[in-house]
């Protein structure tokens, strides 16, 4: 086998399909690319699966004699990421892969493509198209939830309408929602594992426009240069509506983009550097929002000004973690609603957060250790 490629265009599909390959596996085949060029077709296939998810992408290349192998994959992405040169040329026998650009050659062994675990990737009979899929799982991954009794929070929820495609994700005590507008041609809902879908995320660009179906338990996205199939999670999404609409939801405040961004800027500072933080403490005064945090490292105290909308009384408290993503994901200008309970929403034209509210705590600061005199 002997083929010539542009190197960056390689480069660039190793990287994005990469983080899908298992570091470890007791088929050693899986821990690879499996690279197959076809002489006929003068297109090179590249393929890596974990079982649960499996991407093919493929691309042009001059094929001089066709042939398949596979190569373990970080090695690779090392080898041709290292290289120079604007072409690569791949050359392979029995045993070896030979690596070559400009002056510099590799020879590595590699295995063969014939025990590599069948992929079969089901096309599906229906399609629908969706784009986006980077905002959609940066806007909603945070909440996903890691309880393996609760299989279906542990994906994003993907609801598909004729003009809007919504993503939810929840863990029981924080949701996030949004959505964004595209001719999608059909209707569905279906939840995709987060980590299915984070690999999905690093494959595609927020531009670009999949198509996609459903054939059995197998979800399909497909594009020119790419086929990602993933399984589902097949347990029911909990009632997003009912959440997002309770009965004594009401709008408290509206907070404008430049406080929203100084609240962001002051709670991440603090959790990101502190082994402990204490619930952030919210108090709604006229046209004020008080917001307290304290951690093990430091303490704050913001006045953020706000247009009051209706009152609400009393002394509210939120994990700052989960606030401080919540603060990250709503920007811009934002609308804060409460329930008599306490259940935080923060929402903008595209996004929605809910966070329950939890119990006062203290951090315990570690004590300082004196010395004495001598």
């Amino acid at each position: 086998m002997r083929a010539r490629m542009n190197r960056k265009i390689l480069l660039s599909y190793l990287k994005s399909m990469v983080r899908v390959v298992p570091q470890s596996n007791s088929i050693m085949e899986l821990m690879g690319f499996m690279i197959e060029c076809n002489e006929d077709e003068g297109v090179v296939y590249i393929t890596v699966s974990n079982l649960e998810t499996t991407i093919q992408r493929k691309f042009n290349a001059s094929i001089e004699e066709g042939g398949s192998f596979v190569v373990a994959a970080r090695m690779f992405l090392g080898i041709v990421d290292r290289l120079g040169g604007e072409d690569i040329i791949l050359e392979h026998n029995e045993k070896l892969l030979g690596i070559t650009s400009e002056r510099c050659r590799f020879d590595v062994p590699v295995l063969s493509a014939r025990n590599y675990p069948k992929i079969n990737i089901p096309y599906p009979d229906d399609l629908l198209k969706i784009k986006g899929i980077c905002s959609l799982y940066s806007k909603t991954s945070a909440a996903v939830g890691t309880d393996i009794k609760r299989p279906s929070l542990m994906g994003i929820h993907l609801e598909i309408y004729s003009d809007t495609v919504r993503a939810s994700a929840c863990d029981a005590f924080r949701m996030a929602v949004t959505e964004i507008k595209c001719n999608c041609g059909g209707k569905m809902s279906v939840t995709v594992p987060k980590q299915s879908f984070f690999y999905l995320a690093n494959a595609v660009e927020d531009k670009d426009l999949l198509e996609f179906g459903l054939n059995a338990n197998t979800l399909v996205f497909i594009k020119s240069d790419m086929l990602f199939s993933t399984r589902i999670i097949s347990e029911p999404f909990m009632n997003i509506d009912r959440l997002l609409n309770m009965p004594d939801k009401m709008l408290i405040a509206k907070i404008k983009a430049n406080d929203m961004k100084t609240m962001a800027e002051t709670v991440s500072m603090i959790t990101n550097v502190s082994e402990d933080t204490a619930p952030v403490l919210l108090k709604f005064k006229n046209n004020n929002l008080q917001l307290s945090i304290e951690s093990t490292e430091a303490e704050s105290t913001l006045n953020v000004p706000i247009e009051s909308v209706n009152m609400i009384s009393g002394e509210f408290y939120y994990n700052a973690k989960y606030f401080s993503d919540m603060l990250k994901l709503i920007r811009g200008d934002v609308d804060v609603y409460m329930t008599k309970r306490g259940v935080l929403y923060a929402s903008n034209p595209v996004s929605e957060y809910m966070l329950t509210n939890s119990k006062k705590r203290s951090v315990k600061h570690k004590s300082k250790k004196t010395k004495k005199a001598a």
